[in-house]
């Protein structure tokens, strides 16, 4: 018998482990004092630089490119302890990827119009629209391509790395799927408040949770969020010509 005879049998590659409480503890306490920083740095400029900067379309391109910078350095700390692989960025066909992306955005803009309907027959508003949003269209063309790569492109990336790839992961081994689903959709939920937007984001996070729960594959909750985002600034566009 051959030496390669009397060695057992390589299996497949073990799947990586999902996140655990040190990783999310991680992930929260870079994203909590870099928001913190920010903060306090923000409240500085504005002694120096009194005004209204933050407003406007260039305000909210300012603030969305913060947020992204704040979760994407969060989601590097956790990737750096515990490499990508954690986060489950499983390859899918292109055919699937659109199909996910097409039902994100169908699905998104069907639920905000349900929930404004829903608000006008109960006379309680459920469902707000972002008054900065709707003056996207006063960029200039570079600011505009910017404002859209950053909307569609990396928010969805970073939040579903953060809500989906990080949170939800951790609460789904601990209170199962539809449990976490919820738990990260209520927290999803809470970071839209500001905008007018908890009920609708927190429904759809839980759909984007259970959509990567389904596939197990990362890419298909960010191509869902990325099309969603990119039908709301077409909207956005087009509503305000």
């Amino acid at each position: 018998m051959s030496i390669a005879q009397g060695l057992p049998p390589i299996g497949p590659p073990a799947a990586a482990a999902g996140p655990t409480g040190r990783d999310v503890l991680l992930g929260l306490s870079v994203s909590t004092v870099l928001f913190l920083l920010l903060a306090v740095g923000i409240g500085i400029a504005h002694l120096f630089y009194p005004g209204d900067w933050l407003r406007g379309p260039w305000g909210l391109l300012l603030q969305l490119a913060l947020a992204n910078a704040v979760l994407a350095a969060a989601a590097l700390a956790v990737a750096a302890r515990r490499g990508w692989a954690m986060f489950l960025f499983k390859p899918l066909r292109t055919g699937m990827l659109a199909i996910c992306a097409a039902g994100g955005a169908a699905g998104g803009i069907t639920l905000a119009l349900l929930l404004t309907l829903l608000s006008e027959a109960v006379g309680v508003r459920l469902h707000g629209v972002n008054d900065e949003l709707m003056g996207v269209d006063e960029l200039p063309p570079l600011g505009l391509a910017l404002f859209a790569l950053i909307a569609a492109g990396t928010t969805p990336l970073v939040e579903e790395l953060i809500f989906r790839g990080l949170l939800f992961q951790w609460l789904r081994g601990r209170i199962g799927a539809t449990g976490g689903a919820l738990a990260s959709a209520v927290l999803f939920g809470a970071l839209h408040w500001p905008t007018g937007q908890a009920i609708w984001a927190g429904l759809v996070g839980f759909a984007l949770a259970l959509l990567f729960d389904r596939t197990g594959s990362l890419w298909a909750s960010v191509a869902a969020h990325s099309g969603n985002n990119a039908l709301a600034i077409v909207l956005v566009l087009t509503l305000v010509v």
